[in-house]
């Protein structure tokens, strides 16, 4: 990611249990929510249920069956890649609270769920695929990947914290549909791109049980740091 905690190029030693770090999109801890269009406001309803759907989306993630493999623990984000295009199809439609709030959202989504993934990827199932290949090509590939990804979820804050002091422009309409864009187009390839080499590959090379303690070190580390973010 765009940052050194997710730029796992080598094998990193978990922090201390009790260490706590800031989340590096979110260095002072998370904004403060903007209140959401009161009953007389006329947005889009549409755009005013963004909100209770991106309230959802971390419930479903942490209420999803328990994944069975690598691969398996992606379809864990589909519900927020589908939110993710919600709001990147709904810019416009609606008052600026509303835009706010469903920007907010997403990047705590993004923050303490898929970034915590990505730098667990990077402090567990990385150094296992160098091992197995005997090369650091694709992982090297895989953190570029998770860089631009914590990259774009950066900008995310950077436009909501705009949005806040600014106001919403129609210019700012238009950068935040292209960074949604982005960023949605940037997790989907990320993940097909993962699933078809590393997970491919290690799929091969472990045995059953081997694997099965892969996913669970692989849960355990991303726990760890969605803890120290929060």
């Amino acid at each position: 990611m765009g940052h050194p905690s997710a730029s796992c190029s080598r094998e990193v030693r978990l922090p201390p249990a009790g260490r706590r770090r800031a989340h590096p999109t979110q260095p002072h801890g998370p904004p403060e929510r903007p209140s959401s269009d009161g009953p007389s406001g006329r947005g889009s309803p549409r755009l005013g249920r963004l909100a209770s759907d991106l309230e959802a989306t971390l419930e479903e993630i942490a209420m999803a069956k328990e994944p069975e493999g690598l691969a398996d623990k992606h379809i864990e984000f589909v519900p927020l890649i589908a939110a993710i295009e919600k709001v990147e199809t709904s810019v416009g439609e609606g008052k600026a609270a509303s835009l706010r709030l469903s920007t907010i959202g997403l990047h705590e989504s993004l923050a303490h769920g898929l970034i915590p993934h990505a730098v667990g990827e990077g402090r567990t199932v990385f150094p296992v695929l160098r091992r197995v290949t005997g090369s650091d090509e694709i992982a090297t590939e895989m953190n570029r990947e998770h860089r631009e990804i914590a990259r774009l979820t950066d900008e995310l804050e950077r436009t909501y914290d705009e949005l806040v002091r600014s106001g919403l422009t129609a210019g700012q309409e238009r950068r935040l549909t292209e960074l949604l864009g982005k960023l949605r187009a940037a997790i989907r390839e990320h993940f097909a791109a993962e699933e078809e080499t590393c997970f491919r590959i290690l799929k091969a090379e472990l045995d059953p049980e081997e694997a099965k303690e892969l996913c669970r070190a692989l849960d355990a580390a991303a726990s760890q740091v969605r803890e120290a973010y929060e």
